[in-house]
């Protein structure tokens, strides 16, 4: 495996979103996390529910991807299921709510969208398909830093 970058996330998947959690109860809303061009990333996550309980993903297949904005939809990074490994956590369990994927910020697309800034917001979900249906599990607005301009 490439020596990646690794971030964690707790997901509450009832409210889509990001969250904090002291026990089982939701203290707060993560603040705005910060992603780096040519970055690669192993992000893990703790899907809970409102009640604090893990989400069984058993039988589940995951899509992540970061996005330019909600109007144009342009994919900037795209980690489908082969993405998804679960050697790659020591963690994972899918009875526990528990997976990661592999992220590689290293897209001409991100640079394209970045051009000479600095950084730019990005928008980002993560998607559970069971039996062919599509579930957000969560959604989160990001920054692309750039590390080359």
């Amino acid at each position: 495996m490439t020596d990646y970058h690794i971030k964690h996330f707790d997901v509450n998947a009832s409210l889509t979103k990001l969250a904090n959690y002291t026990g089982s109860s939701v203290t707060s809303v993560y603040k705005t996390p910060n992603f780096y061009y040519k970055d690669q990333m192993l992000i893990t996550w703790t899907i809970k529910d409102l009640d604090g309980d893990p989400v069984v993903l058993t039988g589940a297949t995951f899509t992540f991807r970061i996005i330019s904005s909600y109007s144009t939809q342009n994919i900037l990074v795209s980690s489908d299921n082969s993405q998804f490994i679960s050697g790659d956590w020591s963690e994972w369990s899918l009875a526990g709510g528990k997976i990661c994927c592999r992220v590689d910020l290293d897209q001409g697309a991100i640079l394209t969208y970045l051009g000479s800034s600095a950084y730019d917001d990005c928008y980002c979900g993560l998607w559970a398909t069971v039996a062919g249906v599509q579930y957000l599990l969560c959604q989160f607005n990001a920054y692309i830093r750039n590390t080359i301009s």
